[in-house]
């Protein structure tokens, strides 16, 4: 069964969010649509046997687990840092969106482009970090000129001493992004 547990809306400029966070029993209702979300996250409980204690990202290999994935819909970025400004993403996902696509693989989070987007993944990849828990929500936007529509499945791994170092996330788009605008045409209006 789907349970909200809250909704944050934000606009600035053209581009605007409506993001969604889930109760992570809802994964198992979203199945039907994306197995490979129910997948992961099952892995993910798995390794922790029965305990509190966040999974290690040594056994947590994301192309074992899912072999037929690709970098349109499942990666990671290293949470070591404090401030989620500095999270580097390790490998992130082509996006037809400019400047929000495979060119931001090896950058900080502090480096993507659009300001709405980046502040409301701040506050969920660092909720994540210390929280110490998967987040699991629905987002609604439009950035750049394109509209979004996706679940997006957070995990965080630990190193050895128990801190979380990564966090593994697999979005799932229930459309198909689609440009609704060039900026650039529209600005110059």
């Amino acid at each position: 069964m789907t349970r909200a547990l809250g909704t944050v809306h934000g606009e600035s400029g053209d581009d605007a969010r409506r993001r969604t966070m889930y109760s992570i029993d809802s994964i198992g209702s979203m199945e039907r649509e994306n197995p490979m979300l129910d997948v992961l996250y099952y892995f993910w409980s798995t390794l922790r046997s029965g305990t509190n204690a966040t999974p290690h990202f040594a056994e947590f290999d994301i192309f074992k687990i899912v072999p037929q994935a690709n970098a349109r819909f499942l990666s990671w970025v290293d949470a070591t840092p404090e401030d989620p400004r500095n999270f580097i993403m390790a490998r992130h996902p082509a996006s037809p969106i400019p400047g929000m696509g495979a060119e931001l693989t090896g950058k900080r989070l502090g480096d993507i482009p659009i300001p709405l987007h980046a502040e409301s993944i701040f506050v969920e990849y660092l909720r994540c970090k210390r929280w110490k828990t998967p987040l699991f929500h629905e987002i609604e936007q439009i950035i750049g000129g394109y509209q979004r529509h996706y679940y997006r499945l957070l995990l965080p791994l630990a190193n050895e001493k128990g801190d979380v170092t990564r966090i593994v996330y697999m979005n799932h788009f229930l459309t198909p992004p689609r440009q609704l605008y060039d900026p650039k045409v529209y600005r110059d209006r």
